[in-house]
């Protein structure tokens, strides 16, 4: 029979607070400008994403408007709040860009290895062997203020609240409070926020004295131990909740209407980070996406909170209500069934609802795709606003689960940075079909011309074939799909094939990789070295090893080798890596 390893909990504990050496960086000054080629709404995970990107395209005139106006800032003070200490995310999931011999997070983590616990060390060397890992939120931090100074992000973000995005056809204008800025394009990096309680749990509006949201200001009884506490939800936001209170003191309630708690690396499944799994969800028609969100994005805890649930709830301390519909909240619970909870104080953690752009965007050209934005399937951009583009959760209709997180956000950068970069290159943006032609410029049908490969330039070139820069060397040419031709099918000195992965030997020729295999890519080019391209939309270089070998899933390990399992999870988890399972 299979046997499965499931993480110790000690992988949850993390130092907080580590001084780190990194590089000076400053905040804007003034005002916001009045005039940019970009805007970026929202400066989280996605809209760092994004800014570094540009910085990599050349294309330095940027403005980032966040509501706390640090990067990053909101998306950790949030994980604070809750005194999370890791992350899903392993270290392959970063807001930083591959490729351009650009810093990652992994390279973060090794550099400062002295910094680094026992514990902490070793998650490194397992997401270099190529199993999951778990990432420190100081590590992240760190990493996230690292790349936000070198790319100057930090200096071009300001802290505003956005009241409307306008779009015409000439540009769009950015209002917010004691603002207007006019630009070429806009990036909607918004995120999501979390869900709010029924109205009939008490009336509506804000919650009555006793209960609280997650991310709410902490109610002082939460700290002084010994009290009864309740939570409501099955998620890993509930989890961390649960864990604060057991360590304060105090006797939980677990309170979820699911049946049993879902213990997992990730809340969904692996297959939706690779390609092929992007595109058996692209594939079907929106009620088949929907059916298969409804199914792959369940709320689910981290394997390593099993142990400590388990024992919290044979002890006693920890009470379960599997199951059960929450009728009025008070904040005296009273269950569907009749039976009541008395509590000292109520924590709600009802998951998130996707910020979409209504409310910034006109409605009707946010348009109403079953609840999502109408965006361009290649492009990210609204469809009825082609200047206005995504990146993050709203783009999950399009991108499937994992649009919703950190990885996610590496795929939709890589087709929005280029998209923005090849319209401010040629002075023109996406048609309102979204797709581009021969030279990159919008065509009447909306369908990429067959003729329209890769150039030195990253826009499609009229020829059929790239410049020199924009294609493999001799043995890689690029097919109509922008795929290895056949006349490039592998050898055993790892050319690469067909379907432009690395043969069974995962070597790649010195000169013989390709670049990106969608999109009109920047640069979507066979790197010297033999870097792999990007698997998706931009052809921002993708993952290689230290050698420039290729793994099974075409990513790599310490010296480029994968190991086993190596998947992306959910908001940047990996799913199965780490559990190993024998047969």
């Amino acid at each position: 029979m299979p046997t499965t390893f499931v993480p110790e909990p000690r992988l949850l504990e993390s130092v907080r607070g580590r001084h780190w050496p990194l590089f000076p960086g400053h905040g804007p000054t003034g005002r916001p400008p009045a005039r940019a080629d970009v805007v970026i709404v929202g400066a989280g995970p996605a809209g760092l994403a994004v800014a570094c990107a540009l910085w990599h395209l050349g294309v330095p005139d940027v403005v980032l408007l966040d509501r706390v106006g640090r990067p990053g800032g909101r998306f950790l003070d949030r994980i604070d709040r809750l005194d999370q200490r890791v992350l899903r995310s392993p270290y392959e999931h970063h807001p930083g860009v591959e490729g351009f011999r650009d810093c990652e997070l992994l390279d973060f983590a090794r550099l400062n290895w002295a910094r680094l616990t026992a514990v902490e060390r070793r998650e490194v060397r397992m997401s270099q062997a190529g199993h999951r890992s778990v990432v420190p939120v100081d590590v992240f931090d760190a990493y996230c203020r690292h790349i936000a100074a070198t790319h100057q992000v930090d200096s071009k973000t300001w802290r505003a609240l956005v009241r409307e995005v306008l779009p015409d056809d000439r540009g769009v204008t950015v209002r917010g409070d004691g603002f207007d800025i006019r630009a070429d394009f806009v990036v909607l990096c918004l995120g999501e926020e979390r869900a709010e309680a029924p109205e009939s749990w008490w009336g509506g509006g804000e919650p009555p004295a006793g209960v609280s949201y997650w991310d709410s200001p902490a109610d002082p009884v939460l700290a002084r131990g010994d009290g009864r506490i309740a939570v409501v939800g099955a998620g890993l936001t509930s989890a961390h909740l649960i864990g604060s209170a057991l360590a304060a003191g105090h006797r939980v309630d677990w309170v979820f209407r699911e049946s049993a708690e879902r213990f997992q690396c990730a809340d969904v499944n692996s297959k939706f980070f690779r390609p092929e799994g992007r595109a058996r969800f692209g594939g079907g028609d929106q009620e088949h996406r929907q059916a298969l969100m409804r199914t792959h994005r369940r709320a689910s805890i981290m394997f390593e909170f099993r142990p400590m649930l388990q024992r919290a709830e044979a002890s006693g301390q920890l009470v379960v209500h599997r199951g059960r519909q929450i009728h009025e909240v008070d904040p005296t619970i009273r269950l569907s069934d009749g039976t009541s909870l008395e509590c000292d104080h109520v924590l709600l953690a009802l998951g998130t609802t996707v910020s979409t752009g209504r409310g910034l965007l006109p409605t009707d050209l946010v348009g109403d795709d079953n609840g999502w934005p109408d965006l361009d399937e290649r492009m990210l951009s609204y469809r009825h606003a082609p200047r206005v583009l995504a990146v993050g959760a709203a783009t999950a209709m399009v991108l499937g689960p994992a649009g919703r997180n950190i990885d996610g956000h590496r795929v939709a950068t890589a087709r929005v940075a280029v998209t923005v970069a090849t319209g401010l290159r040629e002075g023109i943006a996406p048609g309102l079909d979204g797709r581009t032609g021969s030279s990159g410029r919008a065509v009447p049908d909306g369908d990429a011309q067959r003729d329209g490969h890769i150039g030195s330039a990253g826009s499609a070139e009229q020829a059929g074939d790239g410049e020199r820069a924009g294609r493999a060397e001799r043995d890689g040419h690029v097919g109509p799909d922008g795929r290895a031709d056949r006349d490039s099918d592998v050898g055993r000195d790892g050319h690469v094939g067909p379907d432009g992965r690395a043969d069974r030997d995962g070597d790649a020729e010195r000169v013989g990789h390709r670049g990106s295999d969608e999109g009109a890519g920047l640069p979507g080019r066979a790197e010297r070295v033999g870097h792999r391209g990007s698997d998706e939309g931009a052809g921002l270089p993708g993952r290689a090893g230290r050698d420039g070998h290729v793994g099974l899933d075409g990513r790599s390990g310490s010296d480029g080798h994968l190991g086993s399992g190596g998947h992306a999870g959910s908001d940047g988890s990996s799913v199965g890596a780490r559990a190993v399972v024998r047969g």
